[in-house]
C-alpha cells in the first residue's frame, strides 16, 4: 500500500487534512537509456489539484533531465536514475512554489493564466495575487500550457448556480416578481440605487475638444470602416503578388513590434489574411530579433514564435533561414549557433525534425553556399546532441515490452563546443524545391 504524506511536509500534525500519496519511483533501462518512471504521478497531481505535467516538468528542470509525458497512457518519465526520496524532496519545492498559498500555507489554491501572468487564488483564506517565482522556467511552461478546469470544479460551479436559482424562487418553482418602484422612489432599480440627477448642471457651459493628432484621425477613419469594406480591403491585399504581400506583413509587424503587450493574435490574423504564413519565419526573425541579445529576444517573443511555428515545418525552416541571414549581417556570431539553436529547441519553437531537415540542406537562397555550409558546420555539436538524445529515446522504447511512446519534452541544460568536430562532414549541398520570396526585396 502506498504511503500517505502531508502535502506540506513541514507540518507534522497527523490530523492535517491535506494528504497526498508518496512518490513511487521505478527505474527502467540501463546505460544511456536508463530512466525513472513515476507510476502514481496522476494520483499525486490530483491531490495537489495540478496537471501531472507540471510536477513532471519541474522534476526535469530541477534535476537537469529530459522528461516524457504521455497523458493519454498515464505515463510520466524522468530520464536518469532517481530515487523516490530525491523525487519527493524535489516535489516539496514544487509544492512550496506552485501550490501552497503564500498567505495561509494551505494548498487549496487555483492557478489562473491571464496573458503573460499567472494569478493564484486561495479558497481557504481568500488570498488573490500574482504567483511568485516568475523567473522559474516552469512559470513560462504553465503560461503556455494553462490548467484546464477540472470536472470537480465544474460540478461545484453548477451546484452553486443551481442553489442561486433556488434562492431566487418563492419555493414553488416560480421566480419572485420584481418589486414595483414608488413614484417618490423612482431612482431605485431593484436593490441598486441610481445616482441623483443633477438638475442644475448646464452642459452648454462645458467646452468639448476633439483629438486632432494624426494617430487619432487614423483611428477614427479605421473605426468608420464597415465590416464589408474591411473584408474587401483584405481580399484586395490577398490578390497581390507574394513579394508585395510579404512587404505589407513586414510593415504591419514593424509598426507593432514595440506594443505592450505584443498583439500576437492580430499579427497571426494579418499573416493569414495576406496568406504569407509560410514566408513569415524570415520576416519574424528580421523584425522581432533585432538587437544584440538574441536569447532575451527569443524569450520575449516566445509566444508569437510558437504560434507561427506550431505544426508548420516550413515556417520553422524559414525561421532558421532568418537566423542564417542574421549571421551574414553580423547580428549573430557564427560561434553562437549551437546556443541559439538550443534556445529555439528549449523554448518549444522548433522541433527535432525541422532541425534535422534544415541541417541536411545547404542552400544559397538566403546566404551564399560557403557561408551556409559553415553555419551548419558550427551547428554540428547541437545536431549531434539532438541526434544522440533522439537515439537514446528510441533505444529505451525498444527495451520496453509493450511500452507506450511518449512525447519528448527536453529539459537538459547543454553546453556546446564553439566549433564542430573536424571529423563531422559538412551538410550535403542540396537546393530546396519549394518556392520562396526574395528577402532582398523586402
Amino acid at each position: 500500500m502506498t504511503a500517505v504524506l502531508n502535502v506540506n511536509r513541514s507540518i507534522d500534525d497527523p490530523f492535517y487534512r491535506y494528504k497526498m500519496p508518496a512518490v513511487i519511483a521505478k527505474v527502467e533501462g540501463k546505460g544511456n537509456g536508463i530512466k525513472t518512471v513515476i507510476p502514481n504521478m496522476s494520483e499525486i497531481a490530483k491531490a495537489l489539484d495540478r496537471p501531472p505535467s507540471y510536477p513532471t516538468k519541474y522534476f526535469g528542470i530541477e534535476l537537469g533531465a529530459q522528461t516524457k509525458m504521455d497523458e493519454k497512457n498515464d505515463r510520466y518519465i524522468v530520464n536518469g536514475a532517481h530515487t523516490a526520496d530525491d523525487l519527493q524532496n524535489t516535489l516539496d519545492g514544487f509544492i512550496q512554489k506552485f501550490v501552497l498559498c503564500p498567505s495561509c500555507d494551505n494548498p487549496e489554491t487555483e492557478l489562473r493564466v491571464s496573458k503573460k501572468t499567472i494569478k493564484q487564488k486561495c479558497a481557504a483564506c481568500g488570498y488573490s495575487g500574482q504567483l511568485k517565482h516568475a523567473g522559474h522556467r516552469l512559470y513560462n511552461f504553465i503560461i503556455n500550457h494553462p490548467p484546464k478546469t477540472s470536472a470537480v470544479k465544474k460540478a461545484k460551479a453548477a451546484k452553486k448556480a443551481s442553489e442561486g436559482e433556488k434562492k431566487a424562487s418563492n419555493g414553488d418553482g416560480k421566480a419572485k416578481p420584481a418589486a414595483k418602484a414608488d413614484d417618490d422612489d423612482a431612482a431605485f432599480a431593484g436593490d441598486i440605487e441610481a445616482p441623483e440627477l443633477d438638475t442644475e448642471r448646464n452642459d452648454d457651459d462645458e467646452e468639448w475638444t476633439e483629438d486632432t493628432s494624426a494617430e487619432a484621425v487614423r483611428r477614427r477613419e479605421e473605426s468608420q470602416l464597415t465590416g464589408a469594406v474591411s473584408k474587401l480591403m483584405a481580399s484586395a491585399d490577398a490578390d497581390l503578388p507574394m513579394d508585395e504581400r510579404v512587404n505589407l506583413f513586414h510593415a504591419f509587424l514593424k509598426e507593432r513590434v514595440d506594443q505592450e503587450p505584443f498583439p500576437t493574435k492580430e499579427v497571426i490574423d494579418k499573416a493569414l489574411v495576406l496568406d504569407v504564413l509560410d514566408a513569415a519565419g524570415v520576416v519574424l526573425v528580421e523584425v522581432l530579433l533585432e538587437g544584440s541579445n538574441i536569447l532575451a529576444l527569443l524569450k520575449k517573443y516566445q509566444a508569437v514564435l510558437q504560434h507561427f511555428c506550431l505544426d508548420r515545418p516550413k515556417v520553422q525552416r524559414r525561421l532558421l533561414n532568418g537566423i542564417e541571414i542574421k549571421v551574414k549581417a553580423g547580428d549573430i556570431s557564427i560561434k553562437q549557433m549551437p546556443t541559439v539553436l538550443n534556445a529555439l529547441y528549449q523554448l518549444d519553437i522548433i522541433d527535432e525534425e525541422s532541425f534535422f531537415g534544415w541541417h541536411k540542406k545547404v542552400s544559397k537562397r538566403y546566404v551564399d553556399k560557403a557561408l551556409s555550409a559553415d553555419i551548419r558546420k558550427h551547428a554540428q555539436p547541437f545536431i549531434d546532441w539532438l541526434q544522440e538524445a533522439d537515439e537514446e529515446e528510441s533505444d529505451s522504447d525498444e527495451e520496453e515490452d509493450g511500452g507506450a511512446s511518449a512525447a519528448d519534452d527536453d529539459d537538459d541544460v547543454v553546453t556546446f563546443a564553439a566549433t564542430a568536430d573536424a571529423a563531422n562532414p559538412p551538410a550535403k549541398e542540396e537546393e530546396e524545391e519549394d518556392d520562396d520570396i526574395d528577402i532582398d526585396a523586402i
